[in-house]
């Protein structure tokens, strides 16, 4: 059995874990234009799947709810496209039979970084400590990505609740 976590921001990510809760593979959600690609996506989970000796049916995931009013400073077009990628990804988990959740942020935060103040840093933090493989600044980054440490946090999420259920 594996995990996703799926953060579905314009910058979100996703992250795949083993029931051991290690590290298969991690993704910047890809995009053309502005629109989620799901080809790439789909081929980046059935990759991982194959390599894992499984297939795309036995992946349980979660994705991180929407809030009903857009963040602050964001205009009405983001949030639309926003919204729209969220619907995509929805359609995309029952197309491809993922068995999913959502989840409000607050829950998943509340179980695997608690504390008050602002949750990114410590969703950084626990991303780190539970899952230290995962490279939070690809690349040219010298700033760690929240939005990867986000769903390593919601696939931690999914792992413990879901994988629980199973």
């Amino acid at each position: 059995m594996l995990y996703l976590g799926v953060d579905p921001g314009k910058q979100g990510a996703a992250v795949l874990l083993r029931g051991d809760g290690s590290l298969v593979s991690s993704l910047k959600l890809p995009h053309v234009g502005k629109d989620l690609d799901l080809t790439t996506l789909t081929i980046w989970l059935d990759c991982r799947c194959c390599d894992e000796g499984c297939s795309p049916d036995s992946v349980v995931a979660v994705i991180e709810a929407l809030g009903s009013r857009p963040a602050p400073k964001m205009g009405a077009s983001s949030a639309i496209t926003m919204g729209k990628n969220w619907g995509r990804l929805d359609g995309w988990l029952s197309g491809i039979g993922c068995r999913y959740d959502i989840v409000q942020p607050k829950r998943w935060q509340t179980e695997i970084c608690p504390g008050s103040g602002d949750p990114k840093p410590r969703s950084i933090s626990a991303c780190r400590r539970l899952i230290p493989s995962l490279d939070l600044t690809p690349g040219r980054k010298k700033k760690p990505d929240d939005n990867i440490a986000d769903a390593a946090c919601i696939a931690e999420y999914c792992r413990r609740t879901l994988g629980a259920a199973r």
